[in-house]
């Protein structure tokens, strides 16, 4: 849903259902129309059957599975008067889905609508840990009511040299977010090292009313890259 929403594809939701003790399929098409989701037609239920599905106590090998003729018909009026652009068409099976992945949703549609006819994928991948860089974020807070000398660069140099030292097997890459103060000696360290700017004050977001503005911070300064570790340094109240 999140791809389909963010590209604005044409999808086609497949539903396995049940009727009356029986399988049955409907559908969906939806499309973005003036930057909206919308639901350009429904059809269904159809009978497993139209789609070649077997019943109960019938062995698949003895059927021939296929897109149902009705819903051919009804996608390609569909293309011929609302797609003149020749859009591909996104299948997303809904799970459970059965036996619904192993009908030829491509070989039937793609003659009939003379389009590219793609399936969504039913899970996304999750991002994976890089192999050969260590991400970690040093954020160095001064707490109110704590003079500015308390944590300084000496404290926060220390911290980042270990850091770096820390291994030999991957590389370390440090992303430093701390007050401007404490980040001077820090300005020839290195490619290893990235030193973030201090984020201006400003009104905190609505809808972040109870964040923590420091990781609000990293969070938008990162961009969506991620991190393996997060290290604070902060000197604690008396």
């Amino acid at each position: 849903m999140m791809l389909a929403r963010e590209f604005e594809l044409i999808t086609l939701w497949v539903r396995l259902v049940a009727q009356r003790g029986e399988s049955a399929i409907t559908v969906r098409l939806e499309g973005t129309v003036d930057g909206e989701r919308e639901t350009l037609f429904d059809a269904g239920p159809f009978p497993a059957a139209e789609f070649g599905l077997p019943g109960a106590g019938v062995s698949l090998t003895s059927t021939t599975l296929g897109v149902a003729p009705q819903l051919v018909l009804q996608l390609k009026d569909w293309n011929e008067s609302e797609n003149p652009d020749g859009r591909p068409l996104w299948i997303c099976l809904v799970q459970p889905y059965g036996h619904l992945g192993m009908i030829p949703w491509e070989a039937d549609l793609v003659p009939a609508l003379n389009v590219p006819v793609l399936r969504l994928p039913d899970f996304l991948e999750p991002q994976r840990e890089s192999t050969s860089t260590l991400d970690v974020a040093v954020v160095s807070s001064v707490p109110r009511g704590v003079g500015k000398g308390e944590i300084g660069s000496s404290e926060l140099q220390d911290l980042v040299e270990a850091l770096l030292q820390s291994t030999t097997e991957r590389r370390i890459q440090v992303h430093v977010f701390a007050d401007e103060s404490a980040i001077g000696a820090l300005a020839t360290a290195g490619d290893s090292v990235t030193i973030h700017a201090p984020r201006a004050k400003t009104k905190r977001r609505p809808d972040h009313s109870g964040a923590n503005p420091w990781f609000e911070w990293v969070e938008s300064a990162m961009q969506g890259e991620a991190l393996d570790a997060l290290t604070i340094l902060a000197e604690e109240r008396p």
